[in-house]
């Protein structure tokens, strides 16, 4: 099984810091950085170059939506993508699902979720 860690969003090869989770406020564009991690083996995993990375994020409509991940070409365990401004005030936050397709062919498909990955800012009063 794989997770992830949330980085911070300048995330460099051997220069980030773990933050968590990436809070945001709906309508505002944001990037989100993650770490691959192995969690039976209990260290971070390094997909082959031609690996493909989608992430699915969850919806207010019960729905998810898909984006293609950036994977960092200095350190293949770091990932980053971008949330527009429209998708972000659609966003429940939350988890982060995503799949890792190791060859990028379809054939092998390696699952995973970050839990508390994202915090929703709710604007307004109590």
């Amino acid at each position: 099984m794989f997770s992830a860690k949330v980085l911070d969003s300048t995330a460099t090869l051997n220069n980030f810091r773990e933050i968590g989770s990436t809070s945001f406020v709906p309508g505002s564009q944001f990037t989100v950085v993650l770490r691959l991690h192995n969690t039976q083996l209990d260290l971070r995993h390094i997909p082959p170059a031609t690996a493909q990375v989608t992430i699915f994020l969850n919806k207010t409509d019960n729905t998810a939506e898909s984006i293609a991940a950036s994977i960092l070409s200095d350190d293949r365990s770091i990932l980053s993508f971008e949330v527009s401004e429209a998708l972000s005030s659609e966003l429940l936050g939350g988890s982060i699902s995503f799949e890792i397709d190791v060859l990028g062919d379809g054939t092998n498909i390696q699952k995973g979720i970050v839990h508390g990955a994202l915090a929703k800012i709710v604007e307004g009063s109590c």
